[in-house]
Parts: C-alpha cells; sequence; structure tokens
C-alpha cells in the first residue's frame, strides 16, 4: 500500500470576508505556516456549521457534498470566489488545510478554520423618471 502524503502542520489563519454581495462574497485567509499543497473549503447554509470533514484519499471537487456541507473551493490559492448564493442568508464556513493529490491526498481535519457571514439583500430597484 502506497503510504499518504504527509499530514499538513497547521490550518489557515484569520479568515475574513470580502466583496459581499446578494448571491455571493469573496473569502481571503492567512496561509498555513507548513506550506501544504491546498486547501478546501466547505460550506453550509444556516445556523448549522459543516458537520462531516474530508476523508483522506478522496479528492474532492467544487460542488460535491460531504454531509451536511458543499465543496465551494478547492485549491492552493488563499482566497475563494463563492457565489450562486441566496440573499439575505448566512453561510458557514470550514477551511481545512491538505498535502498530496489524488490518492495520496491527505487533510488536516483538526481545528479547521472556521467562519461565518450572511450575504446581502437584494436591493430595492428605484424609479428615477417616470411616464405616462
Amino acid at each position: 500500500m502506497t503510504p499518504l502524503a504527509d499530514l499538513p502542520g497547521d490550518q489557515p489563519t484569520e479568515l475574513t470576508f470580502s466583496s459581499i454581495t446578494c448571491n455571493g462574497m469573496t473569502l481571503n485567509w492567512s496561509a498555513a505556516s507548513s506550506n501544504p499543497s491546498g486547501y478546501i473549503v466547505l460550506r453550509t447554509n444556516g445556523s448549522i456549521a459543516p458537520n462531516t470533514d474530508p476523508s483522506s484519499t478522496v479528492t474532492y471537487t467544487v460542488g460535491q457534498s460531504i454531509g451536511n456541507a458543499t465543496v465551494a473551493f478547492v485549491g492552493s490559492g488563499t482566497s475563494a470566489v463563492v457565489s450562486s448564493l441566496s440573499d439575505n442568508s448566512n453561510y458557514n464556513f470550514k477551511i481545512y488545510s491538505y498535502n498530496g493529490s489524488g490518492s495520496l491526498i491527505n487533510y488536516l481535519t483538526i481545528a479547521p478554520l472556521s467562519g461565518s457571514n450572511s450575504t446581502s439583500i437584494v436591493p430595492v430597484p428605484v424609479a428615477v423618471e417616470a411616464s405616462n
């Protein structure tokens, strides 16, 4: 049996949110100091956070389900644009470090970075001119 990639030494830190709209937002985080291969971001809608960790040896893709969550990002960057969200809704996120790829991928599941934020309300249209 081939051994898994080394487990990352730590998780990313300092989750912030920017570019918040009625149907999306951008997540930004600071890279883990152990320089992992990448990160996977899970999201849920509502008050309950993601309840299932990613499984080592499984490669996930954006849009795939893990427990009660949806994969929102997989990659080596430290930001993710999350779109196609519902307006005026709360979203919970967990971000995990991983090393390796394919059947050798290994996720650090202890103490993932987590946070939540809400999308904005759809703006009400304003008439600027009327005609008959």
